[in-house]
């Protein structure tokens, strides 16, 4: 089976990037993570800090989990730290590390 991953790119303002990044993660990724192993939804997840200002956070879904839930769970997770955002961009067609066609 293809592998289903939902990706929230998190663009977060310049003047908040490195003193807030953590509070991002806490206060979003974290507890987004939580609830989504919590519904057995996510096989498995990681963030990647990008010199852009942004943070990549990705989510494996199990085989036969909703993408629409998972992503009304990420995205209103991240609404407590959109005052540290300048944008947040969902993308739903990352093909995931191990797809050939991914090059």
């Amino acid at each position: 089976m293809v592998e289903q991953w939902y990706v929230s790119h998190i663009f977060m303002k310049p003047e908040s990037y490195q003193k807030e990044r953590d509070r991002v993660l806490l206060d979003a990724v974290k507890p987004a993570v939580e609830a989504l192993d919590a519904k057995k939804l996510i096989q498995t997840f990681h963030f990647l800090f990008e010199p852009n200002c942004e943070i990549l956070f990705r989510v494996r879904l199990v085989d036969g989990a909703s993408m629409k839930d998972v992503k009304t769970i990420v995205e209103g997770k991240l609404q407590p730290i959109k005052d540290l955002c300048s944008k947040i961009d969902p993308e739903e067609t990352y093909p995931g590390e191990g797809d050939p066609s991914a090059d």
